[in-house]
C-alpha cells in the first residue's frame, strides 16, 4: 500500500467542530440522538395504530412541491422514519434560519397527511447532501492510499447516515494508519466500525417468458445468472433492467453482447452504470428469439410457486432510513428488510465501488438474486424502489443486502419505467 495519502480538504464546518449536537433544539441545548428523539416522543401520545411510513409517497410529493424536489430538500435538510412508526425531519442549522418559514411549511403539510403524534422536526448539523459530500471525500481518501490493483481486492462500505449524523465506515482489512488519518481529519462526523463482514455481489426463474417483467432470470455470455427488476423505455427502445455487475462481454449501445432470458436471447448489453457509480445495466430487447415474440409489461414475479406474474408495479419511489424494502429475485423469491443507511457507497473485491441503500434482514439477498426488483408496497399497490445489488454477510450469516436506488438510475438514464396495465410487443 503506498505510504502517502493525500487527504481530501474537509470544510470549515467539519474542522471547527469540537462537538455534535445532533437533532439539537438550538446550539446551547446539546442531546445526543436518542435521548432527542426519546424526549420528543415522550412529549406526545404515540399512536400504536399509525406508521408514518405508510405516507412515504405522500410525504415526498409534499416535500417536492415546497422545495422544488427532492434534491432541494436533501441540500438543507433530511428526513427518515423509525420503527415506532415516527417521521422525522432535520434542517441543518444554517438553513433553520435562511428557510425557517420555507422549513415551517412544509412541516405543517406533511403534518396534516399524518397524525401529529408520529412527526418530529429538529435541527441538525449536516443535510442529507452535506454528510453525502464528505462520504466522498472519504472515499476519495481511501482510493488514494492504495495502488488501483490493491483497492480492487479491498471490501467496505461507507454509510452518510441522517439519523446519526455520522459517516460510518464498516469494514474489516483497511490499513490502520489511514483509518487513524480518516479520524483525525474528519473529526467527530467519522465513525468506524470494525467487522468481521463482507459484502459480495449476489449472482446465481429459468424460463423463457414472452412478458418481460421482474422477477425472472437472465444469463449473460458467460452463463452468468442474474434477475430482472423491471422494464423501462426510451426513444422508442425498450429495456430490462438489471444490475450492471451481471454483464460480461462488450456493452455498447450499437451492438453490445448478448444476454438471455432464459435460454433464448432477448437482447443487448446496451448501457452500463459502472461508470457513475451506479450497479445498473440496461438490455436492449432486440430481434426476433422466441416464438409468440417479447411483450414490455410493468409485471413482477415475487413467488416461484406461481407460474405467471403475481403483481405489478404502479409507479415508482425513493428509498428513506426506516422504511420497509421487500425484494424478488430468482433465489430467493421474496424477502424484505429495513432500510438502515439509504445513502451507503459499498465495495465489493474485484468491483469498483457503487453508490446503494443497505437494507437489514437475515437471507435478504442471496446469490443470483443481483438485478432483481426492489419495491415498497403499500395495500396492494407496488412501488419500484431499486436493483439488488449484493449482499452483507457477518460471520457466515446473511444479515441484510445493498439495492441501487431507481431515483439515481432514473436521474442517469432519463428513462421511463413502463408501468401501463396494457402489455406492449416490442419483437415479434
Amino acid at each position: 500500500m503506498k505510504k502517502v495519502w493525500v487527504l481530501s480538504l474537509v470544510s470549515t464546518l467539519i474542522l471547527g467542530l469540537s462537538g455534535l449536537n445532533v437533532f439539537a433544539d438550538s446550539e446551547n441545548n446539546s442531546k445526543n440522538n436518542s435521548n432527542a428523539l426519546n424526549q420528543e416522543k415522550n412529549s406526545k401520545n404515540v399512536s400504536t395504530e399509525v406508521d408514518a411510513s405508510d405516507y412515504v409517497l405522500e410525504i415526498t410529493n409534499e416535500i417536492e412541491k415546497v422545495y422544488g424536489s427532492l434534491e432541494n430538500f436533501e441540500k438543507i435538510g433530511g428526513l427518515y422514519f423509525d420503527e415506532d412508526g415516527f417521521v422525522h425531519l432535520g434542517f441543518s442549522k444554517s438553513s433553520a434560519k435562511l428557510k425557517s418559514d420555507t422549513n415551517s411549511k412544509a412541516v405543517q403539510s406533511i403534518t396534516e397527511l399524518v397524525n401529529d403524534s408520529i412527526i418530529t422536526d429538529n435541527t441538525v448539523e449536516y443535510s442529507t447532501w452535506e454528510l453525502d459530500n464528505i462520504k466522498e471525500k472519504v472515499l476519495t481518501d481511501i482510493k488514494s492510499a492504495y495502488t488501483p490493483e490493491e483497492y480492487n481486492e479491498l471490501s467496505f462500505n461507507i454509510a452518510a447516515s441522517f439519523p446519526n449524523q455520522k459517516v460510518i465506515l464498516e469494514h474489516n482489512s483497511l490499513d490502520k494508519e489511514l483509518v487513524n488519518e480518516l479520524k483525525n481529519s474528519y473529526g467527530n462526523v467519522f465513525e468506524e466500525k470494525l467487522t468481521d463482514t463482507t459484502s459480495e455481489v449476489a449472482k446465481g426463474r429459468e424460463e423463457d417468458w414472452n412478458q418481460l417483467g421482474a422477477g425472472l432470470g437472465i444469463k449473460n455470455i458467460n452463463g452468468g445468472t442474474c434477475s430482472t427488476a423491471g422494464m423501462a423505455s426510451k426513444n422508442g427502445n425498450y429495456f430490462i433492467l438489471t444490475a450492471a455487475h451481471c454483464f460480461a462481454g462488450d456493452t455498447s449501445s450499437t451492438g453490445g453482447d448478448l444476454i438471455r432470458q432464459y435460454n433464448t436471447n432477448v437482447g443487448r448489453q446496451h448501457a452500463i452504470g459502472s461508470g457513475s457509480s451506479l450497479d445498473v445495466g440496461l438490455v436492449r430487447v432486440t430481434g426476433t428469439y422466441l416464438t409468440g415474440g417479447r411483450y414490455a409489461t410493468n409485471k413482477i414475479k415475487r413467488w416461484s410457486s406461481t407460474d405467471v406474474f403475481d403483481g405489478s408495479f404502479k409507479n415508482w419511489t425513493t428509498m428513506y432510513d426506516g422504511v420497509q424494502i421487500c425484494k424478488t429475485g430468482k433465489t430467493t423469491n421474496t424477502t424484505c428488510g429495513t432500510v438502515v443507511n439509504a445513502n451507503t457507497t459499498v465495495k465489493y473485491t474485484g468491483y469498483p465501488t457503487f453508490n446503494v441503500s443497505e437494507i437489514k434482514g437475515t437471507d435478504y439477498v442471496k446469490k443470483g438474486d443481483s438485478g432483481g426488483a426492489a419495491f415498497f408496497q403499500t395495500g396492494n399497490d407496488l412501488y419500484l424502489s431499486g436493483i439488488v445489488s449484493g449482499l452483507k454477510e457477518t460471520n457466515g450469516t446473511i444479515v441484510g443486502g445493498y439495492v441501487t436506488q431507481y431515483r439515481d438510475i432514473q436521474a442517469l438514464y432519463s428513462i421511463t419505467l413502463y408501468t401501463s396495465d396494457t402489455n406492449y410487443k416490442i419483437v415479434n
